[in-house]
């Protein structure tokens, strides 16, 4: 990149993560950018041939009708259930700001008991919810012990391509529930900025990198694209937070258990179990498994599957092409130990399992989406 290019790609940065632009003003932020002038840069034409196939995988993300769920609810006994889960696509956008907002309904609850000082507390679910939860929790001194099926690296959040965006969740129809989410984002944006810009981070994995969008009316300063095979494209570009989810789960794992944090692999049937757990206090990070645990009808899976390609160098953008109402989008994201090639969104597909038809259709519009414009 050309020297001129390095520095109006910081004065971007410099627009976008000001310590003086806040979570809720940086869509103004991105108007602004995208009245500057258009930006040429020449990128590195990933290799998306068969022959750099070397996996696939798939997930599926607990999407909640209503928006996720943050409620205190008291039970039998003197116990104390508050639930987080319900994040559809945006856990690991999300996730530091919702346990905030359970960590704070569970406070609020004990002080109208007159209960204070630390507790113990079960966390049950180990994906990026249940982690962020229990990093809260411990940090404001409770005892942590945390309880579930599976544990990082075999976690959905593991395999999240993890860029920030609070967008694929509902919000809620509720004033309450805007402004609730409204501080969700707030405080997630704070927490992964920090991530991405500090020296020395507390949990790795978290980066700023350029997201390049062909998408139609895609937000962000105009771009001239020139690939290094000679393919021109015009979009637009903005620094993006970008979380690698191998990586950064983790770190949220392993140092949860250097903070002495108590795990046990457990499988949870029936409300009811809860009861039997030593801690009186239980926050609820299931996620999907919510909706037979709790009998919530209101989460929905959305299946999302994605490809794995040999890591490529030069290859250190982000890019995206969307078409409104297909299930089939185009998204590059770059990991340290491969390329990822996505993705979809599938409401009601629950199997696991990758199917060729759609592998090779995610395949073929990412070739699409990065052909010559003027041969589109």
């Amino acid at each position: 990149m050309k020297s001129s290019q390095k520095l109006h790609t910081l004065s971007i940065i410099t627009l976008l993560f000001s310590s003086n632009i806040n979570a809720n003003k940086i869509p103004t932020a991105i108007a602004q950018v995208a009245q500057a002038a258009t930006k040429k840069v020449n990128l590195v034409m990933p290799n998306l041939s068969d022959s750099q196939i070397i996996g696939k995988t798939t997930g599926l993300r607990p999407y909640r009708t209503s928006g996720i769920r943050i409620e205190a609810q008291k039970l039998a006994n003197d116990r104390l259930l508050i639930h987080n889960y319900g994040h559809g696509g945006a856990g690991l956008s999300l996730s530091w700001g919702s346990s905030d907002e359970a960590v704070k309904a569970m406070e609020k609850s004990l002080a109208e008991q007159n209960i204070a000082g630390p507790q113990n507390v079960a966390v049950i679910g180990a994906g990026v919810a249940g982690l962020t939860t229990a990093h809260r929790l411990r940090n404001k001194g409770h005892k942590v012990h945390v309880y579930a099926q599976l544990y990082p690296p075999h976690t959905t959040s593991n395999i999240a391509a993890g860029v920030y965006s609070p967008f694929s969740v509902a919000v809620g129809d509720s004033e309450e529930q805007k402004q609730q989410f409204e501080r969700m984002k707030a405080v997630s944006y704070a927490a992964l900025h920090e991530l991405a810009t500090s020296s020395n981070p507390e949990f790795q994995g978290v980066h700023i990198l350029d997201l390049y969008d062909f998408s139609q009316n895609a937000a962000g300063q105009p771009v001239e694209v020139e690939f290094d095979n000679g393919v021109k494209k015009n979009g637009t570009v903005k620094p993006t937070l970008f979380m690698e989810g191998c990586t950064y789960i983790q770190h949220l794992y392993e140092k949860l258990l250097e903070k002495g944090v108590e795990r046990t692999y457990r499988t949870f049937y029936y409300a009811d179990q809860l009861e039997r757990l030593p801690e009186r206090i239980v926050v609820n990070c299931t996620g999907l498994g919510a909706r037979d645990l709790f009998d919530d009808q209101e989460l929905k899976p959305i299946r999302g599957q994605l490809l794995y390609l040999k890591p490529q160098e030069g290859v250190n953008y982000l890019a995206t092409e969307k078409t409104e109402g297909k299930k089939v989008f185009f998204s590059l994201y770059p990991w340290h130990d491969r390329l990822i090639v996505g993705g979809t969104l599938e409401p009601e597909k629950e199997e696991y399992h990758a199917d060729n038809k759609t592998r090779q259709e995610m395949l073929d519009n990412a070739r699409q989406a990065l052909r010559d414009d003027e041969r589109k």
